[in-house]
């Protein structure tokens, strides 16, 4: 999924989307006991989503993985619902910790993606994908070019 998604990171983020990725290690227990915040979902296989907020008004939550295997081949479920009391606290709660766990995809002046994130409180930027070396990002880049569309 990751291999097909990528290829669309720019594309999302210039249509105005909010784009985090979970960090894939966990290793910042100081800014989490800071926090207090106990996310899950940090590890190589979470592009998924669990839960989703929409305008401040809506929320998503379920099993459902966002890819076509889920449509078509899982049994899974979800409940979407209005509410805006829990949209505005899940809203909160999330700018509150996003860029602890997890790394903004955003941008630059030049149209360059960077990965942000707070590092001991301080804005780190990375202009290549965190954690992943040269062959990581090589084989996630060639097998973006077999991913099925339909399996995305």
């Amino acid at each position: 999924v990751h291999a097909g998604y990528m290829r669309y990171r720019e594309e999302l983020v210039k249509g105005g989307v909010e784009l985090y990725e979970y960090k894939a290690i966990k290793g910042f227990e100081k800014e989490e006991k800071k926090t207090k915040a106990k996310w899950s979902g940090s590890s190589r296989a979470s592009l998924h989503g669990k839960f989703i907020g929409f305008d401040r008004q809506f929320i998503f939550i379920g099993s459902f993985n966002l890819d076509g295997r889920s449509v078509a081949l899982n049994t899974e479920l979800g409940v979407f619902f209005e509410s805006p009391k829990y949209a505005r606290m899940m809203a909160a709660g999330f700018e509150k910790n996003a860029k602890i766990k997890a790394y903004q995809v955003v941008l630059t002046e030049e149209d360059e993606l960077q990965w942000v994130t707070l590092v001991e409180g301080k804005e780190v930027r990375f202009d290549v994908e965190p954690e992943t070396g040269f062959w990581k990002r090589f084989g996630a880049g060639f097998m973006s070019i077999f991913v099925p569309e339909s399996q995305l």
